[in-house]
């Protein structure tokens, strides 16, 4: 095999540069107005991930109420309220709304902001495993 000029080189070097073609995109989906994540619950009732509470545009320090039945809480930002979110921007679960729902320390919770509802919805792993094996028995039935 012989060497190859440099011109030769260079009309490779141009074709590699072109790439390979690209697909065409389809158009991206709607948004949902739900931004949703899984994080875990530190000893003290901490959500370790913020990113629900900035998508809402909540910020540190801001009065919200708590509505909670076993395996849900509900969270929505409120001028007369018992709770803040903590100055740090975090989510803190009081105790008391940790024992009714049955979290523990390190148990991992779904938080699901509904943006257009402008409230932040925090689902046990419990409550989810129940929804899912309810959800299964209806298939399965019908």
């Amino acid at each position: 095999m012989g060497l190859r000029s440099e011109s030769a080189l260079e009309a490779d070097a141009a074709d590699v540069a072109k790439g390979l073609p690209l697909p065409r995109l389809s158009k991206p989906p709607a948004t949902t107005g739900i931004y949703c994540s899984v994080t875990p619950v530190d000893v003290n009732g901490r959500l370790a991930d913020r990113k629900a509470m900035q998508a809402l545009g909540w910020r540190p320090n801001l009065p919200i109420s708590l509505a909670w039945q076993e395996g849900i809480v509900i969270v929505k930002a409120s001028k007369k309220a018992a709770w803040k979110i903590t100055q740090h921007g975090y989510l803190l679960l009081p105790s008391s709304v940790r024992r009714s729902c049955g979290i523990e320390p390190a148990d991992r919770v779904l938080v699901c902001a509904y943006l257009t509802r402008e409230s932040l919805v925090v689902y046990t792993m419990g409550f989810l495993e129940s929804m899912v094996d309810g959800c299964e028995r209806e298939t399965k039935a019908g």
